[in-house]
C-alpha cells in the first residue's frame, strides 16, 4: 500500500513539473548581411510577388512579368517592395507576440506558509499570484 502511495505521489509530482514547462524556447538567429541583401535583390519579376498579386487581386495574371504596368499594378509593387511596410509588419508581429505574453498567467512559486488555524502548522507547496489582481495590473493603463 506503501508503494502504490508513493508512486501516485511521484506520478503527480512529475505530472505538476512538466506541466509548467511544455513551450521550448526557439531561437532564430538574426542576419543584417542575409536581410540586406534580400531587400537589395528584390525586383518585378519575383515569383512572390506573383502570389501577393494574384492573392490581392484576386485572379491570375498570365504574362508573368506583365508588359504593361497600370496605376494598381505599381501600387502593388509598391506595397510588396517598401521595406518600411515589411518593418511595419514586424513590429505588428512583435506586439502580437506581446499580448500572447502578456495574456499568459504568472508562474507557481514553492513555498511555505503557516497554517490555518495556528501558525504551528505548516503549509507546502506551488504558489500562485492573485489571477485577478494581477489581470486588473496588466490591463491598467498607468501601470506601464
Amino acid at each position: 500500500m506503501y508503494a502504490i502511495r508513493r508512486l501516485v505521489f511521484y506520478l503527480f509530482a512529475a505530472l505538476i513539473l512538466t506541466g509548467c514547462a511544455t513551450r521550448r524556447y526557439q531561437p532564430a538567429p538574426i542576419v543584417p548581411k542575409e536581410t540586406a541583401s534580400r531587400l537589395e535583390t528584390r525586383n518585378l519579376a519575383d515569383p512572390d510577388l506573383h502570389a501577393f498579386w494574384e492573392k490581392s487581386l484576386g485572379h491570375a495574371i498570365t504574362p508573368w512579368p506583365p508588359k504593361t504596368w497600370d496605376l494598381a499594378t505599381l501600387s502593388l509593387a509598391a506595397l510588396y517592395c517598401n521595406p518600411s511596410l515589411e518593418a511595419a509588419r514586424a513590429r505588428v508581429e512583435e506586439s502580437q507576440a506581446a499580448m500572447v505574453t502578456a495574456g499568459t498567467g504568472p508562474n507557481p512559486n514553492p513555498g511555505i506558509a503557516p497554517g490555518v488555524p495556528s501558525p504551528l502548522f505548516v503549509q507546502f507547496g506551488f504558489f500562485y499570484a492573485n489571477r485577478n489582481s494581477w489581470k486588473a495590473r496588466a490591463s491598467d493603463p498607468s501601470c506601464s
